[in-house]
């Protein structure tokens, strides 16, 4: 196996499921705080509308997947603080709703490649340059974003009306924080899939609220906890051949699980 790493196609599938094991629940602590854990799922779907459109009119399904989502983050943002709607609810009919398109458009194509697949499963192999640096550099970015504001963000996700009479734009922040939250979730499906980054953005903050006293560290410890599942998972994946994303959820829920037997 260690030959296997010599390969850059390894080395590069490495580096995204790293990164993806790392920003996914970097991502997931601020909405599991902040009670929107169902974002990373609903986002997940509405971009596999994206990828299948891109197969329909042949470009790039990356390119459908980034725009879809980030204007129905931009949607969610919009309808909710500025129409009166509810956030749950509007999310859960952009996920229908895109979802149903989805399935339209994959219809339409009448082909199901490989590569499309990969966006539902994982697939870090078929990750190319281009999708390996979009990741790293919305990673180092949502990096800025977290330390420069972590104190606007702390309170934002422990009391909405404390930040208000901070004087804190708190609509800025979760439009922002949204816009973040969709570039995770598509930039990531490729390496650990659509059907798992939900798994990701959820099991190490879970994992990391039960064990982690104060925000800082509750943030800290999910990214570890998430880079080590992604490593674990993919190593697992090349050994006996399973798809890396089911992999690393499967590591991830263990931990989770240990953390039951090892913290009373």
């Amino acid at each position: 196996m260690i030959e296997m790493f010599r390969l850059s196609v390894i080395q590069r599938a490495f580096i995204a499921i790293l990164i993806a094991g790392a920003f996914l629940p970097l991502a997931g602590s601020i909405s599991l705080l902040s009670g929107m854990s169902f974002l990373a799922a609903g986002f997940a779907h509405i971009a596999f509308a994206g990828v299948a459109l891109g197969y329909l009119f042949r470009f790039d399904p990356l390119i459908g997947a980034l725009t879809i989502t980030v204007v129905s983050a931009y949607s969610l943002w919009y309808l909710s603080e500025k129409r009166g709607g509810k956030y749950e609810q509007t999310l859960s009919i952009l996920f229908s709703f895109f979802m149903a398109l989805a399935i339209l458009f994959f219809g339409l194509t009448r082909t199901y490649t490989s590569d499309a697949m990969s966006y539902l499963f994982g697939s870090p192999l078929m990750a190319n340059v281009v999708d390996v640096t979009l990741l790293v550099v919305a990673f180092l970015l949502y990096i800025l974003f977290v330390i420069y504001y972590q104190r606007e963000l702390f309170q934002i996700v422990f009391s909405t009306e404390l930040s208000l009479a901070s004087g804190i734009d708190v609509s800025r922040f979760r439009l922002l924080f949204f816009i973040f939250t969709a570039l995770a979730v598509v930039l990531s499906m490729k390496s650990v899939g659509a059907l798992v980054v939900y798994g990701l953005m959820v099991i190490p903050p879970a994992l990391s609220q039960r064990i982690s006293k104060h925000f800082n560290q509750m943030v800290f410890i999910s990214v570890i906890f998430g880079i080590m599942s992604s490593f674990l998972g993919y190593i697992l994946s090349l050994a006996i051949d399973v798809p890396v994303g089911a992999a690393v959820v499967v590591i991830a829920t263990i931990f989770y699980l240990l953390s039951f037997i090892f913290k009373k």
